[in-house]
């Protein structure tokens, strides 16, 4: 198990099981959170569930969301690992226009289902 550094304000790790298949925990951050909404991984993880069962849009399978801190001190929930880019960039300075409109209309698509 690995800390992903690319997780934005909930800690990520990659999982890589004794088989090889990788995965993804998402959890809380330890302590007393100043806001409840900015961390809530229950959310993402029912969100995940229902955007995979009921919409075309492309997110990773979850498998399980554990609400027991006592289990890893803070709520956490495993999704599938999906290889896949990653912008740490936000103006996508270094994506071709061609590109840069097509993930924004993938990611606009993905907003106007809700």
């Amino acid at each position: 198990m690995g800390q992903s550094s690319l997780g934005q304000s909930n800690p990520t790790y990659q999982l890589l099981a004794a088989d090889g298949a990788r995965y993804v925990l998402r959890k809380k951050p330890p302590g007393c959170l100043p806001s409840k909404a900015a961390h809530a991984i229950e959310g993402e993880y029912r969100i995940l569930d229902v955007l995979r069962q009921y919409s075309d849009v492309s997110v990773p399978r979850v498998y399980c969301l554990c609400e027991d801190s006592r289990v890893l001190q803070t709520p956490f929930y495993v999704m599938e690992f999906l290889d896949g880019r990653i912008f740490l960039d936000s103006s996508m300075a270094t994506v071709s226009p061609h590109h840069r409109t097509a993930l924004c209309v993938s990611s606009h698509s993905a907003r106007v289902w809700f």
